[in-house]
């Protein structure tokens, strides 16, 4: 079991998720190359590279046209990661400072990782060096007011987050409790914590419900 397998372990199980998902995941690919209109020599890094294989993981190295140009990063060794993709990787530690110089890349790609650094001290340092290290930014994170949760896949319980965290403690799910393993955020929420940053609503749309939120540095 790889050491982020966690993140992935119940999601998508459900063949309505599972849709939902895959229909989303192009949509916010779609979404990064008309925002980005990246170019072959572009250099990208892509922060939380996984050795889970599956449709919810490594999303950009399944549809990007040149991979090659891709540095992953992650927090496992990254050995399946490796095998499977010409892209490299490098192995990062939560809450560390990323291993680059000043703007080593042209951009910065995460999927689904916002969630997980911690409160806004620590999202705030996370998004500082990822604006350290590339010129831009491209961050992807669930929306809290999507009817299904992402990583457990229960519709609407999360919508009360503290009758969410209350339920499922000390259940199977317990890991999601935590605001440290997951926060709930949303486009407004965003918007105060990073006012320099465009807001959109991405992925399965619904407007205010939509399945994601990108934020643009």
């Amino acid at each position: 079991m790889s050491v982020d397998s966690q993140y992935y372990r119940h999601a998508g199980r459900l063949s309505l998720a599972r849709s939902v998902s895959a229909r989303a995941r192009n949509n916010v690919f779609k979404l990064f190359m008309r925002q980005i209109v990246p170019r072959q020599d572009m250099t990208i890094l892509d922060i939380g590279s996984s050795d889970e294989e599956g449709p919810e993981t490594n999303m950009l190295e399944q549809l990007y046209p040149w991979p090659g140009q891709i540095t992953g990063a992650g927090l496992g060794q990254g050995l399946e990661f490796s095998k499977r993709y010409a892209s490299r990787y490098v192995q990062i530690e939560a809450g560390k400072p990323l291993p680059f110089p000043d703007k080593t890349f042209d951009v910065v790609w995460s999927n689904a990782v916002l969630e997980h650094v911690g409160g806004p001290n620590e999202r705030g340092a996370f998004i500082s060096e990822v604006r350290r290290v590339a010129r831009r930014a491209f961050i992807i994170v669930p929306n809290r007011w999507f009817p299904i949760e992402h990583h457990t896949a229960i519709p609407f319980l999360h919508w009360c987050a503290p009758l969410f965290r209350r339920l499922l403690r000390g259940t199977a799910m317990d890991f999601w409790t935590h605001p440290h393993n997951m926060d709930f955020l949303s486009r407004h929420s965003l918007s105060l914590e990073f006012p320099q940053a465009k807001a959109m609503y991405a992925g399965f749309r619904l407007g205010p419900l939509s399945s994601n939120l990108v934020l643009i540095f």
